[in-house]
């Protein structure tokens, strides 16, 4: 053990006979602090000691314990083996030599001493090991460093498995939504043809004579109805975020993002709702509020894992006071409360602040995409909304979503129109539709109407047609989906072609409705009374 460098170093004279003690003592005190002992005993016990000596001289011939004994038992001592030892001897023979080195010991100095020389050995062997203490030294600030860097290399590595995971989940999900939004705009064309030979059904003399047909034709339209709401959902999933809001009231919208929940949820995790429904309402837009109470709903549920109970109430908040959690503003005022609580394990109290982070999250790898949160995060703020988050390890977890009033909600009105107030004149139309089951539907609605109407399944046939007998038509109803052109395309080209003829394109993508002259919208799946809204709108009598 090596004193500090700025002390005095301190060397252990080990000899039986006094005047070689009292000769080293002589001439090493001028720089060192010289400690003498007359046995191997008393060289052992001051070795241990809280003091060490950086050095020992130690002499060979010795009653009781020897050097080479003295020495042997130095090195087995862990608190004493690197204390380097030279020893003093009257030995010149070569094997005394070696059997010494063998024991540990690192020079001879022969008696009688010359003292150049035993100064000289003990300035050389004292800065080789005091060398080698800053070798171990280094050696130990090394090793830490490489454990460091080991380890940050293998949280890179696993951030990048990380990122790598969550990229494919995300484009995983990004197919999910196309095939998703495919399929709906599939099924709302079945829906339309299903609903719509439907209520034509309904109003056949038979149906009414028939009270068993009747009610048997009210079932299948009550299950093409509620296909039709779940399909919107599909497609309210699909779609994504929409930039415009409305005023709305938020707990039918909380009801269809539960009812979507519900399938995907396992049957050992319960959700319940508490729903006040006489609250002001917000505004918001339809789409991207689904999609928050469902992205929260999903980290409860991968939260819960196994079991739990998931809770969503919807409160009025009075008076809030406080700092939201993902942006970290100071919220103050009244508002209304979207609250989603589950009694999952809780998030890691150092996560909280940086959970809405974009891939982010509390889970491991390949359970998550860790853009949930975040898109939560962006959709809220952009409804100028904040965000609370309550959580404890082990005591679950609850989002309070603080959505500001509407300060004069409009109220929204029903967009039905009643059948009786829509005149059916005599008119001819044209019908652009490559399903044979939608365009039979909808000659039969027109027809019964009193119009005239004509069929075409392509667009360059339509453009064609108009082109030879523009003024033939009263008016062009065109469905979004054609073979080799758009519906919104042939619209365009329709209005350019004659700027008066009025146009409804039949669509199943709310976000595809652009600003067409002269052209309306129509959502499918519609029935006989929405249709004929449409034509009314368009003033065609």
């Amino acid at each position: 053990m090596l004193s500090n460098l700025t002390e005095t170093p301190r060397i252990l004279a080990v000899d039986d006979e006094r005047h070689h003690l009292n000769i080293i003592v002589e001439l090493l005190s001028s720089d060192y602090k010289v400690i003498a002992a007359k046995s191997g005993e008393k060289a052992l016990e001051i070795a241990a000691s809280e003091t060490p000596p950086d050095l020992i001289l130690l002499d060979i011939l010795m009653p009781e314990m020897d050097g080479y004994e003295v020495c042997k038992r130095l090195k087995q001592n862990e608190q004493t083996r690197d204390i380097p030892v030279i020893f003093l001897t009257i030995k010149s023979d070569v094997a005394d030599e070696t059997h010494g080195f063998e024991m540990g010991a690192v020079d001879y100095i022969a008696k009688p001493f010359s003292p150049p020389i035993v100064r000289a050995r003990i300035r050389t062997h004292l800065a080789l090991n005091h060398a080698l203490v800053e070798l171990g030294r280094q050696n130990e600030q090394l090793e830490i460093e490489v454990v460091k860097r080991t380890k940050k290399i293998r949280q890179a590595h696993k951030t990048s498995e990380r990122l790598q995971i969550q990229l494919q989940q995300a484009q995983k999900m990004q197919s999910i939504g196309l095939l998703t939004n495919g399929i709906a705009h599939d099924f709302n064309n079945f829906l339309s043809v299903t609903t719509g030979f439907t209520e034509l059904a309904l109003q056949r003399p038979v149906a009414a004579e028939d009270e068993t047909l009747r009610r048997y034709l009210h079932q299948i339209s009550e299950a093409s109805e509620r296909a039709s709401k779940l399909v919107q959902q599909l497609l309210a999933f699909s779609r994504g975020a929409s930039t415009t809001g409305q005023p709305l009231e938020l707990a039918p919208v909380v009801t269809d993002a539960v009812n979507l929940m519900q399938p995907i949820l396992p049957s050992t995790i319960s959700i319940e709702t508490d729903l006040n429904d006489h609250l002001p309402a917000i505004v918001a837009d339809k789409v991207q509020l689904c999609q928050v109470i469902m992205n929260l709903c999903i980290n409860a549920r991968d939260a819960m894992k196994n079991s739990g109970k998931l809770m969503v109430r919807i409160v009025y908040g009075h008076s809030i006071n406080e700092v939201c959690t993902a942006c970290g503003k100071t919220i103050h005022g009244d508002f209304i409360e979207l609250v989603v609580e589950d009694d999952g394990p809780g998030i890691s109290p150092d996560l909280i602040n940086a959970i809405f982070q974009p891939l982010v999250s509390s889970k491991e790898i390949g359970e998550g995409s860790g853009m949930g949160l975040a898109i939560v995060d962006e959709i809220v703020h952009s409804h100028h909304g904040h965000i609370l988050l309550q959580s404890q390890p082990e005591a679950g977890t609850t989002f309070r979503i603080l959505f500001p009033p509407a300060v004069a909600a409009a109220k929204i009105e029903s967009d039905e129109i009643s059948l009786e107030s829509l005149a059916t004149k005599n008119g001819h139309i044209l019908v652009v539709c490559d399903d044979v089951s939608l365009a039979l539907l909808l000659r039969e609605y027109l027809g019964d109407a009193g119009y005239r109407v004509t069929v075409q399944n392509n667009a360059e046939k339509t453009l064609a047609t108009i082109n030879t007998v523009p003024s033939n038509f009263d008016l062009v109803i065109i469905d979004h989906s054609l073979p080799n052109l758009d519906g919104l395309i042939l619209a365009r080209e329709v209005a350019q072609l004659m700027i008066h003829l009025p146009v409804i394109v039949c669509t199943s993508d709310s976000s595809s409705i652009v600003n067409i002259d002269n052209t309306v919208f129509l959502a499918r799946p519609f029935g006989n009374e929405k249709l004929m809204g449409a034509i009314h709108s368009l003033a065609l009598h």
